[in-house]
């Protein structure tokens, strides 16, 4: 079983964000998966030499996660997604735009409610880009208008999903994972239990217990169904 890993705004190539991509490789390993692609990378994204080629946009990311997701389905193999984040609006864009035949699973950990992206994006986006620049990020006002709200792609769903998020997450709350759920009427929906003291972006400095909870809540009972295709 193959794990495509959708990143978040921030890029995965800043120094703590690496950190937060190493773990989900490491752990999906353990958890049974075979290739771990973490490559994927937005437009806006800076690259390790803090280069950043154009602005983040719900489309263009989407532009480049189809090619990643065509290339996975010609590869003629079941796979699961990963998204993190606002990896979670691309990731649910794509799948409805490319409606994937191999795909198995999605896994969602802590996806952004539309409000707290205008807030961000729109009333605070002077004080969001300073942090931007400090995540290897570049935006500008096209973001916010792209952005296409999860309630309404989630009816079209019809991917079995998992969906997780941390007691200490500033961005995504328990609650609204539930809230979320109400609307993917085509699918399967499976809100894990919060993961306590996880913050959105987990890594191994968190310590053991949080790491071992975060990545149960991830891939635990995710393989069962798929692993008996192989």
């Amino acid at each position: 079983m193959k794990l495509l890993v959708f990143p978040g705004s921030a890029s995965p190539c800043n120094s703590l964000y690496r950190e937060v991509y190493q773990l989900l490789r490491s752990g999906a390993k353990k958890y049974g998966y075979q290739k771990i692609d973490t490559s994927l990378r937005w437009p806006g994204h800076f690259d390790s030499n803090e280069r950043s080629f154009g602005t983040l946009t719900l489309e263009g990311a989407v532009g480049v996660a189809v090619n990643k997701v065509q290339q996975f389905e010609r590869d003629g193999q079941p796979y699961h997604i990963l998204a993190r984040s606002f990896g979670n609006y691309v990731a649910m864009k794509t799948i409805l735009d490319v409606r994937p035949k191999l795909l198995r699973r999605l896994i969602l950990w802590a996806p952004p409610p539309y409000w707290v992206l205008w807030k961000m994006f729109v009333r605070d986006k002077d004080e969001t880009k300073k942090i931007a620049r400090k995540k290897w990020l570049t935006f500008d006002d096209s973001f916010f208008p792209s952005v296409t709200p999860l309630e309404t792609m989630l009816p079209e769903l019809r991917v079995p999903c998992v969906a997780a998020t941390g007691s200490e997450d500033k961005y995504c709350g328990h609650g609204y994972l539930q809230y979320l759920k109400g609307f993917a009427t085509g699918a399967e929906f499976d809100v894990r239990e919060v993961v306590i003291d996880a913050i959105h972006e987990v890594h191994l400095g968190l310590g053991n217990t949080v790491v071992a909870a975060y990545l149960k809540a991830l891939f635990s009972e995710t393989l069962s169904a798929s692993l008996a295709e192989k």
